[in-house]
């Protein structure tokens, strides 16, 4: 375990989907398994792409919101900054 980031790991079934936040913190997926359609609409720009086995990509901390759609079984990890506890 380190405090600068952390790794998630996401499994999805063909043909499901997936919200997520990004809670104001960069995000980085890269696909192990699969292939999967991300989809964002940020104020007045909407966009998809595409993302296959052994592609990984950046998702900004000002994208709020993106979705990501499974095409077949796919396997994901997740990184991003953890949130930061205010120090009293």
């Amino acid at each position: 375990p380190v405090c600068e980031f952390q790794v998630s790991q996401w499994n999805m079934k063909p043909y499901t989907e997936r919200r997520e936040r990004t809670e104001g913190v960069p995000n980085i997926l890269l696909i192990t398994k699969g292939e999967i359609h991300i989809n964002w609409n940020e104020a007045s720009e909407n966009g998809t792409d595409v993302f296959r086995q052994g592609q990984a990509f950046f998702i900004p901390a000002c994208l709020q919101e993106f979705q990501v759609q499974a095409k077949e079984p796919v396997e994901i990890f997740k990184v991003e900054v953890p949130h930061l506890r205010s120090v009293s």
